[in-house]
């Protein structure tokens, strides 16, 4: 039994079904263990009974200043409420969240140190994980982590980068900030349009100097055809002019014969 009071022992029942039990004395020995604290840590009761709670603790934990206060504040009646790392058997890791609260009798005083703890190991691993994910975004993403009344916790400097402000500047600030994301998202929104429409306008300055070249081609064509009609005009030209001095030529020649036939004839 980890509670000397026989009327607590429904409660205690009930608590034992689903929490991890261990009772310590004054001095951090183990006293008795339930079936869901041995299971967490992979012991039998008769492996730990009468051990030192630093079993369960890492070495170098074990011989901080930190955890030497730890058990004087249990000795000065102070009860100790965190989550805490422990060693399984096997150097096995185990997290669980605890109490651990001074045991008084009747008069007062304090004789031991009871103890409840969940297990929350798998929790932890899975936070572990998250939070490698969460670090491996960071670098390329925004992130900003607000509480549930909307105030900021904090934000990385991606996304400070993005607003203008420093962490000093958003840290606490309710739902303001969420306006001045929504009005910056806006604004790179906007700037991608303006870029779209200049690369629209791009490609219509493209066409029309297209367009342009093969005008100027077609210009080009029609003046070379211009220059060859007119050069055609100027050879028939100059063939009209020696067919006109040829008839001339022709009708002087006639005019000679017929002097000469009348001559003849006289």
């Amino acid at each position: 039994m980890l509670l000397p009071n026989n009327d607590l022992k429904s409660k205690l029942s009930a608590l034992s079904s689903s929490q991890a039990l261990i009772e310590f004395d004054l001095d951090g020995k183990v006293v008795a263990a339930n079936r869901n604290f041995l299971e967490v840590m992979s012991y039998h009761l008769e492996e730990i009974q009468g051990q030192h709670h630093s079993l369960f603790v890492d070495p170098v934990e074990r011989e901080t200043a930190a955890y030497r206060e730890f058990w004087a504040g249990l000795r000065r009646g102070e009860a100790q409420v965190a989550e805490f790392k422990r060693i399984g058997k096997g150097g096995r890791e185990a997290w669980i969240q605890a109490s651990y609260n001074p045991l008084r009798k009747r008069d007062g005083r304090l004789y031991g140190v009871f103890k409840c703890a969940a297990d929350i190991t798998a929790q932890k691993v899975r936070n572990a994980d998250f939070e490698g994910k969460l670090k491996a975004l960071d670098p390329s993403q925004g992130i900003i982590e607000f509480d549930l009344d909307g105030t900021v916790i904090t934000a990385n400097p991606n996304f400070l980068a993005v607003v203008g402000y420093g962490l000093d500047e958003v840290r606490g600030i309710g739902s303001q900030i969420t306006e001045t994301q929504s009005a910056a998202n806006e604004a790179a929104a906007a700037i991608a349009g303006i870029g779209e429409t200049i690369g629209q306008v791009n490609e219509i300055s493209a066409a029309i100097s297209s367009a342009i070249e093969q005008q100027a081609a077609v210009a080009q064509e029609m003046s070379a055809n211009m220059q060859a009609m007119t050069s055609a005009v100027g050879e028939i030209s100059q063939n009209v002019s020696l067919i006109a001095s040829s008839t001339q030529e022709v009708d002087a020649s006639a005019r000679l014969v017929r002097d000469a036939s009348r001559s003849m004839a006289v």
